[in-house]
């Protein structure tokens, strides 16, 4: 195939490449899709068949400045995020190159787009398919500046091509994969060992809110849970560090928000205004509490973006460490981080997953914190209904532990679990639920748990957030979903603190059928991809740096108890291993340097010529780039330069040399003759 058209095909491919890197950052624009697939295999199909281009030069640029024009519309007077409306010109500029007149330049900026449109996809996407993307991206940057430069180089544009021959593939497809692997390899070792850059400035409102996670922020609706349960998409991932399955709890609740007030529809947290800054020890962990427990669940955590800044860990969690940001606040022991991420998250949390005694929490006393009876005892606006079911579950004779119980176990065996709510009832909501539907989502439960135990004057809370997920064996890890969305009850015990419970029926959660061998494994890569790429940053660098300082330590150690001087045999190994090579260059020395034997010949021959073209530069006669050595000698023939008919003899000897093969010493000398007579010329 011609240069010209391959070049024009690889471009095209790069093109495509850069522009999907975008595609898998955000819901495509279908119109904008095909648009640019028109204009792309519509440009294609001109280079190809020699047809006429669809856009001349005046109306290119017209069109570029008006673009220009709309688009700082978009950015003054719409507001909308600079990165958003470059992506969108670098998709547009794009479409006019397409459909314009393709001169050398035209090419060049082609690629340079590409480059950007790939680029951009780094700054929007988190999809494991960008590392394949990028792979590929190489690959066809390679090959296509190979052909940029061999088309430049030696064949050129100028009024249609001249003498564009056909090319061997071979050689330009092994340099492209040897160039290509070396290129990755050398990214890999400055992604592993450069020092990250902090910060969210990258990020883009293509990844907007309706596109980000559910989360849970200080208020909740009844029937919200409900509506975020019907979305699968993954929330977060996470990895135990210290604990294998079977030493976990069968049950595990990703702990998010609780909130202590509920106006008969919503819940909120009363002091969310009063939020208290937790600071850094000198670990730098954000001590939540101070358990004396030594044995916590530490948990790896790599969160989807999400439109809440709630940190999220199994459990009760007492430490949270390597956060990627520097405040953390504190509100009905529930944390966040004030920022807002279109990003995943990666951190580490601390939890104690204790689950209490039966018995040790019947006996324990009733005697509360002044703090814990204000904010969490008091009863709320209720119906006549709701005070006298209160006033029936409750024993007198009952401990607290064993009230908590009655009232869970009533919710449970009496209401049922539903995602089909008929509010048609003129009825509030929790009274519809319990007396009148008598079902609903976890959240009616949870709230009707609650509004019970404070008609007891027993101090309990709302809570938030996921329960369960599914484990994947392949990595062993959680992926929690956004319908595992739950929601469920704390009660406070003076001598262990905030205990779980949970009064909704066991059919809550959604069961997957878990994860066979293929789904697990596509499953562990995108999350090995979040982890150590999305998500990697310079704690990981230094964890790899001190790993390979440990290793180095260990090898040295080793080496260096071998080399003593009582290990004769090792000495004598080496010195014969020596004694060998030597033997084997000796014996067969002109095999060997026969393979590695320069071509100083043809060498020689190129850079006298070379010589030859600076000096006739001097003199007025530049060789364009487009024309080959026998041209070039016409033209300094036709402009009657025949004094310097050496030139036509080193032009002579460097085509037969270069063409032919020919190496002939006596031609060497013959071109150097006559290039020291050339420069005698004035």
């Amino acid at each position: 195939m011609e240069i010209r058209k391959s070049l024009s095909i690889f471009t095209h491919l790069l093109a495509l490449t850069g522009y999907t890197s975008l595609l898998i950052s955000s819901s495509p624009n279908i119109a904008l899709l095909f648009l640019y697939l028109f204009a792309l295999f519509a440009s294609l199909y001109i280079d190809l068949t020699d047809r006429k281009y669809l856009l001349n030069n005046t109306f290119s640029n017209l069109l570029a400045v008006l673009l220009i024009f709309i688009l700082g519309i978009r950015v003054f007077l719409f507001n909308e995020e600079l990165i958003t409306v470059l992506i969108y010109f670098i998709i547009y500029i794009q479409l006019i190159k397409f459909l314009g007149k393709k001169e050398l330049k035209d090419y060049e900026q082609i690629i340079l787009i590409s480059f950007f449109q790939l680029l951009a996809g780094a700054v929007t996407t988190t999809n494991i398919f960008y590392g394949l993307l990028l792979v590929i991206f190489i690959i066809f940057a390679v090959i296509t500046i190979f052909l940029f430069n061999i088309f430049k180089e030696q064949y050129g544009i100028r009024d249609g091509i001249k003498n564009d021959i056909k090319f061997g593939y071979k050689p330009l497809f092994s340099s492209a994969i040897i160039i290509s692997v070396s290129v990755i390899i050398l990214s890999l070792s400055v992604f592993l060992f450069m020092p990250r850059l902090k910060g969210n400035f990258l990020t883009s409102s293509l990844l907007n809110k309706q596109r980000l996670s559910s989360g849970f922020n200080d208020e909740i609706e009844l029937g919200m849970v409900g509506e975020i349960k019907k979305d699968s998409s993954p929330v977060m991932r996470v990895k135990f560090l210290n604990k294998t399955k079977i030493e976990l709890p069968k049950i595990i609740y990703w702990r998010g928000v609780a909130l202590d007030y509920f106006d008969g529809k919503l819940w909120t947290q009363r002091f969310k205004n009063q939020k208290a800054r937790i600071a850094k020890n000198y670990d730098g962990l954000f001590v939540l509490n101070n358990s004396n427990k030594n044995d916590v669940a530490i948990q790896e955590i790599v969160a989807q973006p999400m439109d809440t800044d709630v940190v999220f860990s199994a459990n009760s969690p007492v430490a949270l460490g390597n956060m990627p940001f520097r405040n953390l606040y504190s509100v009905n022991n529930s944390y966040y981080h004030g920022g807002h991420f279109t990003n995943n998250i990666k951190y580490n949390a601390y939890s104690d997953l204790t689950l209490h005694d039966k018995e040790l929490l019947i006996n324990d006393t009733l005697t509360y914190p002044k703090e814990i009876r204000l904010k969490y005892t008091g009863s709320f606006e209720v119906s006549s209904d709701i005070d006298e079911l209160s006033i029936e579950l409750y024993q007198e004779s009952n401990s607290q532990y064993e009230n908590v119980k009655v009232v869970e176990e009533y919710l449970k065996k009496n209401l049922k679990y539903t995602r089909v709510l008929d509010n048609s009832g003129k009825s509030p909501p929790l009274d519809q639920f319990l007396f009148e539907g008598k079902e609903g989502h976890c959240e009616y439960f949870a709230s009707a748990m609650v509004v019970l135990l404070r008609e007891m004057a027993i101090p309990s809370r709302l809570v938030t957030g996921f329960v369960g997920g599914e484990y994947n064996p392949i990595g062993e890890y959680y992926l929690i979903r956004e319908s595992d969305a739950h929601a469920w009850v704390e009660v406070y015990f003076p001598t262990y603190g905030w205990v779980i419970f949970d009064p909704t029926p066991e059919n809550d959660t959604d069961y997957y059928l878990g994860f066979n061998y293929i789904t697990g494994s596509l499953e562990y890569l995108r999350y090995r991809w979040n982890r150590y790429v999305v998500d990697y940053n310079i704690s990981d660098q230094r964890r790899i740096l001190k790993n390979i300082s440990n290793r180095s330590d260990k090898i040295n150690f080793n080496l260096s108890s071998k080399l003593k001087p009582d290990n004769p045999q090792l000495y004598f190994l080496v010195v014969a291993v020596i004694l060998f090579f030597l033997i084997f260059l000796i014996k067969y020395k002109d095999i060997i340097f026969s393979f590695i034997k320069v071509d100083v010949k043809n060498r020689d021959v190129s850079d006298t010529y070379r010589n030859s073209l600076a000096f006739m530069k001097k003199k007025g006669l530049n060789k364009p780039s487009y024309m080959t050595s026998n041209e070039f000698l016409k033209y300094v023939g036709s402009k009657e330069y025949r004094k310097y008919k050496e030139f036509t003899m080193i032009t002579n000897i460097y085509n037969k040399v270069k063409f032919s093969g020919v190496e002939d010493r006596n031609m060497i000398d013959k071109i150097k003759a006559e290039y020291i007579k050339l420069k005698k010329k004035s």
